[in-house]
């Protein structure tokens, strides 16, 4: 049987899995925060302790040191990549356009580009909206007999 794959077991609760063993180890804490200092995502942290992403989630929420190791990877996973991002300011050999896909990707409640349109009226005032009959507006655009 595929580890990756288990069997999935209703309870008689109702809960998926009810009861099988976590491989959770506490010392996964301090490879976490290691992994983040490479800048890994957290798929490849899942990847590396041999895990799908949901049990990531799942420990996150079953184990709070967990929850604290993996925020901090997150973290040291931003700073990796802006020191990148510093070291390579004028190498004309550095692909910005993925460094700046990566960090917009990977973290945008930091680097989100937001944009924003305003419209306003005369002298910045408010913009006056006023109905206009069919007929009028059909002559306006050239449409009118």
């Amino acid at each position: 049987m595929d580890k990756h794959c288990p069997t999935v077991k209703i309870s008689k609760r109702g809960r998926v899995n009810e009861g099988r063993p976590s491989s959770y180890k506490p010392e996964y804490c301090e490879r976490v925060i290691e992994l983040g200092k490479q800048g890994y995502s957290e798929a490849m942290i899942a990847q590396e302790l041999d895990v799908a992403l949901y049990t990531l989630a799942n420990w996150e929420r079953a184990h709070p040191e967990f929850l604290a190791a993996t925020t901090r990877a997150k973290e040291l996973a931003m700073a990796f990549f802006e020191q990148k991002g510093l070291e390579n300011i004028g190498n004309k050999d550095f692909n910005t356009k993925l460094w700046e896909v990566q960090v917009r990707c990977r973290f945008p409640s930091v680097y989100r580009e937001i944009q924003r349109t305003e419209l306003t009226g005369k002298n910045g005032g408010p913009v006056q909206v006023s109905e206009i009959p069919d007929a009028d507006l059909l002559a306006i655009i050239g449409r009118g007999n």
